[in-house]
């Protein structure tokens, strides 16, 4: 089964956060602190790539205007912002439109991450932003775990994502963000884990 039919089977079979491909409950609270303190921009015009149902931007869309674009319309149904069921390598939409592009938790599950960047910089404005996350590949932890997996998702050095990013960007701001089990312990131990071998995923932030 490939991650097309797998995210459709999941909206079909799941609600909410467990129809997403989030590792657990805090994974998904540590991505939605990282975006919004990087993202921090109000009354903007904002597109969220591989949106699913929307609860990660949540906050964001608050304070700003959200399009959000996936093809799973059973999660679209569940998004609390405007939203497209379309496809992220061919985006139905005009040159220089938004103020800033996310692409959070979606690259891991994109064959051609070259087009996905491609169209994210073609929809922004001059001087726009875009976001994107992904499983770190030198990170020990999501190694042993993806042994384990029948379903395999992509992942990315730092380095590999800044030149994904940078061949069309400029590269503003990146790091990694740490991701433990529970809340519990990313608070005890969080900090330790913001290094190259043990955060579960990268991000890159760039601007046009």
């Amino acid at each position: 089964m490939g991650w097309k039919e797998s995210f459709k089977r999941d909206a079909r079979e799941k609600q909410g956060l467990k129809a997403l491909k989030y590792f657990n409950r805090n994974s998904f609270d540590v991505r939605k602190k990282y975006l919004n303190s990087i993202i921090k921009d109000k009354n903007k015009l904002i597109l969220d790539l591989g949106c699913g149902s929307g609860e990660i931007v949540e906050d964001i869309s608050e304070v700003n205007k959200v399009i959000g674009i996936d093809f799973v319309p059973e999660f679209l149904k569940k998004a609390r912002f405007d939203t497209i069921e379309g496809d992220v390598n061919n985006l139905p939409l005009k040159n220089n439109m938004f103020d800033v592009v996310l692409g959070v938790n979606l690259f891991q599950y994109i064959n051609d991450k070259n087009k996905v960047v491609d169209e994210g910089y073609r929809v922004l404005k001059n001087g726009g932003k875009i976001y994107i996350n992904i499983l770190n590949r030198s990170c020990i932890i999501s190694s042993l775990i993806l042994l384990f997996k029948k379903e395999k998702e992509d992942r990315k050095t730092l380095k590999e994502l800044k030149e994904l990013v940078g061949r069309k960007f400029k590269i503003v701001k990146y790091g990694y963000i740490p991701i433990l089990p529970n809340k519990t312990l990313q608070t005890l131990f969080g900090l330790l884990f913001k290094n190259k071998f043990l955060a579960y995923d990268v991000y890159v932030t760039g601007e046009k």
